[in-house]
């Protein structure tokens, strides 16, 4: 298993921020590795989403179970992934300002399989995760500049 902590400070109010990153279904449109999304199950803040990544060396395929806290909080865990055996986390948001906030993704992952490459893992934790926060960032950003 491994875990990832990043923080990044976004130029967008946080309910602007939130919105981006539960409007699941849209994540194909600005994030590059991701083919599909499609939400299953909806019930208040309880959310059922599969995933199609396109990953280093194939599609993975994966759903979670996501509790949307508003404004400030998402978290999410593992029901089923064709390698994933571990996939829990949360985005942690906090105003910095009316037109800031700190954005803070942790993220626990482990695979299957012992067959597949750490290199692969690395990829997915290093290089992955770092693009995936910037394009959110960049998401949100673009949102409040379309808006003024």
């Amino acid at each position: 298993m491994q875990s990832v902590e990043k923080t990044i400070y976004v130029k967008a109010p946080i309910d602007v921020f939130y919105r981006v990153i539960t409007d699941y279904e849209c994540y194909p449109d600005f994030i590059q590795e991701m083919v599909r999304v499609q939400v299953l199950s909806r019930q208040a803040q309880q959310v059922e989403v599969l995933y199609v990544l396109k990953a280093v060396i194939k599609e993975i395929q994966y759903t979670l179970h996501l509790t949307e806290q508003p404004k400030n909080r998402l978290s999410w865990t593992l029901v089923e992934g064709q390698m994933m055996k571990i996939n829990e986390g949360f985005w942690n948001l906090e105003p910095v300002s009316p037109t800031e906030t700190k954005a803070t993704y942790h993220l626990e992952i482990g695979l299957k399989s012992l067959l597949i490459p750490q290199s692969v893992v690395n990829t997915l934790v290093h290089v992955t995760l770092p693009k995936t926060m910037d394009a959110f960032k960049q998401r949100a950003e673009s949102l409040v500049l379309n808006k003024s």
